[in-house]
């Protein structure tokens, strides 16, 4: 069978309008981070710094809370920081404090773990300042200060400040 006429044509203005195409996404370069995958990112980094894996077979459980001045954390930026930590940490999103502490138990501990109240973070700049209000119980509080940073596609962070947080707060 021969081929007739306009057909190798085509096929030449489809390869060069997918070259153009091509080209012009390449050239945009990296595309900045969506606010939700920033968000999770740095909150991810951030109770990385505070909470270590110490070893043993379980990790630790860290209780996540909003500070009061602050709305909820989306449910996806929620999902996405239990995923990246998954292997370090057991990650529990709580909206109420009251529901990580022993309220029975002298000095109202946390039930199992940590419970950081973890400030907002800022939907531009590199490197942010994040707040948290790290809590074991009434006598041990920290209001710790952290910086995080994206250094080679991954945030990680580190404490700026820690200063004893008065209890009832």
């Amino acid at each position: 069978m021969v081929l007739a006429g306009p057909r190798p044509r085509r096929v030449r203005v489809s390869s060069i309008v997918g070259v153009v195409v091509f080209s012009i996404v390449a050239c945009r370069g990296p595309q900045p981070e969506r606010a939700d995958s920033r968000a999770a990112s740095v909150y991810a980094a951030v109770i990385a710094a505070l909470v270590g894996h110490p070893g043993g077979d379980e990790p630790p459980v860290v209780f996540v809370a909003t500070r009061q001045e602050m709305k909820p954390i989306s449910l996806e930026v929620q999902a996405a920081v239990v995923k990246d930590l998954a292997d370090k940490v057991t990650v529990r999103f709580v909206d109420r404090v009251e529901e990580a502490i022993d309220e029975k138990a002298p000095g109202r501990p946390v039930t199992d773990g940590v419970l950081l109240r973890i400030g907002p973070v800022a939907a531009t700049g590199d490197p942010v300042e994040v707040d948290v209000e790290r809590y074991l119980d009434e006598a041990t509080q920290q209001l710790v200060t952290l910086s995080a940073s994206r250094a080679t596609g991954t945030w990680a962070a580190r404490v700026i400040t820690s200063v004893p947080h008065p209890s009832g707060s």
